[in-house]
């Protein structure tokens, strides 16, 4: 019996790969499957932990969030000028973009993006019933975001514009100059537009779409602490846009998202920037060496500060998370994002290569 349940979340099948899969023996599993930091988080975290007021934290709602803001606006000081009124807390960037499609989006509406990309964000599109657009990035072009052809694509008739940078699952970074491009084309025929960077932290902040807060009123830049600052369990987010925007997206907001643990943490967590500077330098060159090692496997675009890729057999019938999950090498299959399938998969760089390196060749022959 389906009650009074939208027909369109009976209909819907949801392509999340944040699913339990059957593990024989978790404890000699390599988990190659998450996106967060192999490396963890900042040590000051830990060092921060015993002194925690435990019980006004718990017994009490979260304290004016202003300590946070201005973290975040110190954090960005030396390429925009933030106020408090551009930033907006969430319970990770997802709780944020679901608000987002909660602001403007009907069964009538049309999403226009690109694929592949996070496919949480397009599940949550397709739950409303409306159409999730998309160009799709060509396997002749080894999977390269061109933002011509989306560029081509944007008219008037859009409720939003979603742009995945850096990409999930590739790990590859569309420049500046590309991203503006878009928002600019998207103000012009008057659709907001949203920049996930939920691996931001990965890329330089020169490259960072908050840069460009203040010169575009359509711009909302979704940003987390669980990827590179390695706190997901905590599910800390934050949303930077326009003044009139953060108005609109505060009357479908909890005045309470963002735990009082969270709170706390994050600020400590963005203040330590020797952390994500040291974790990308290391995951560079993890990185760099399994690529090297990958002589027959294709590497889909990808840039190596990233500690996600996309790796794909030559042999199209290879159903690859299986293979490596053999091989106790859990991972995220292809079939979870639009345009890939099931001989890829998602890969996220280990803090121990050699084992991996190792199991790859097997594979392969």
């Amino acid at each position: 019996m389906s009650y009074n349940l939208r027909p369109n979340i009976i209909n819907l099948n949801k392509s999340s790969y944040a699913v339990e899969l059957d593990i024989q023996d978790p404890s000699k599993t390599i988990d190659c499957s998450t996106g967060t930091n192999p490396f963890g988080f900042s040590k000051e975290i830990s060092k921060e932990i015993s002194s925690i007021n435990y019980y006004e934290m718990i017994h009490s709602y979260p304290e004016s969030n202003n300590i946070l803001k201005d973290s975040i606006i110190t954090f960005w000081k030396k390429f925009v000028q933030l106020d408090q009124e551009n930033i907006v807390l969430g319970d990770g960037s997802i709780d944020i973009l679901y608000k987002i499609n909660r602001l403007f989006l009907n069964s009538e509406s049309k999403v226009l993006g690109y694929s592949p990309q996070f496919s949480d964000y397009i599940d949550d599109v397709n739950s409303y019933g409306c159409l999730y657009d998309y160009s799709l990035l060509s396997p002749e072009n080894n999977y390269k975001f061109v933002f011509e052809t989306l560029l081509k694509k944007i008219r008037s008739d859009y409720s939003l514009i979603y742009i995945d940078n850096p990409n999930n699952p590739t790990g590859q970074i569309i420049s500046l100059s590309d991203i503006e491009e878009i928002v600019k084309h998207a103000q012009k025929n008057g659709v907001c537009t949203i920049i996930d960077e939920a691996y931001g932290d990965f890329m330089n902040k020169e490259n960072s779409a908050i840069t460009l807060i203040g010169k575009y009123d359509n711009l909302f830049v979704s940003r987390t602490f669980s990827k590179g600052l390695g706190l997901a369990g905590l599910r800390a987010g934050y949303l930077i846009t326009s003044k009139e925007l953060a108005t609109h997206y505060k009357k479908v907001s909890n005045p309470y998202s963002m735990n009082a643990f969270a709170r706390y943490l994050a600020i400590i967590a963005i203040k330590d920037t020797n952390f994500i500077n040291e974790s990308r330098r290391k995951i560079n060159q993890l990185k760099s060496n399994i690529i090297d090692s990958m002589k027959n496997f294709t590497v889909l675009h990808t840039d190596n500060n990233l500690p996600i890729m996309t790796i794909k057999h030559p042999n199209p019938q290879i159903d690859l998370q299986k293979a490596l999950l053999k091989h106790n090498i859990l991972t995220v299959s292809g079939r979870c994002f639009m345009g890939l399938d099931k001989s890829s998969v998602r890969l996220r760089i280990p803090t121990q290569t050699g084992y991996l390196m190792d199991v790859l060749p097997k594979i392969i022959s």
